[in-house]
């Protein structure tokens, strides 16, 4: 954990302490807004609010780290949180479409929930969950899922609405309506 540029041991020890923490092992199981405030009740960034960042290195490394930031913002510990969760809804999806291909249906689902919850209306998540969806022979979640992608980014889900994967929804008359918007 390291806390700006600034971050020293005696900044650590202040975080931990004020956070509760009695090991740093114990740091990765916290809520991720208490060591946010924690470190900013320990001193955070000395020349104003305006950036946040979340570095996380695994024994893994590469893809496995996290690398978040957040710069000129008014409120950059919320929008670390919404970057944070984003990040966690990438991994949900991408985790639903490993076990959809697998055949655990179930758990794909349960894994496509979690990425819906913490999309914080990414346009990205919506789409791969209505071809999801598609993959996984449920047309009225499909379209549910396409009804939140269109109201997000009609743009592209008006092109996303012609690829073949929803030729089994062209029929639907919502499908209908949606398409001629989009044209």
């Amino acid at each position: 954990m390291a806390l700006g540029a600034q971050a020293g041991e005696a900044r650590l020890r202040a975080v931990l302490t004020q956070g509760g923490f009695t090991r740093i092992r114990c740091a990765a199981q916290t809520p991720f807004n208490l060591i946010l405030e924690a470190g900013q009740n320990a001193g955070g960034q000395t020349t104003g609010k305006l950036s946040a960042a979340l570095i996380v290195r695994t024994t893994e490394g590469d893809w496995q780290d996290v690398d978040l930031r957040v710069d000129a913002s008014v409120e950059p510990l919320r929008d670390l949180r919404q970057l944070v969760e984003r990040h966690y809804a990438l991994q949900a999806i991408i985790r639903a479409e490993r076990l959809a291909k697998k055949g655990a249906s179930a758990d794909a689902r349960a894994s496509l929930s979690e990425a819906l919850r913490r999309s914080y209306g990414w346009d990205r998540i919506w789409r791969r969950a209505a071809r999801l969806a598609m993959e996984m022979g449920d047309g009225d979640r499909a379209m549910d899922y396409l009804g939140v992608f269109l109201s997000i980014n009609p743009v592209w889900a008006n092109t996303e609405l012609r690829d073949d994967i929803y030729r089994p929804l062209r029929e639907r008359t919502l499908f209908k309506t949606w398409s001629r918007r989009g044209n």
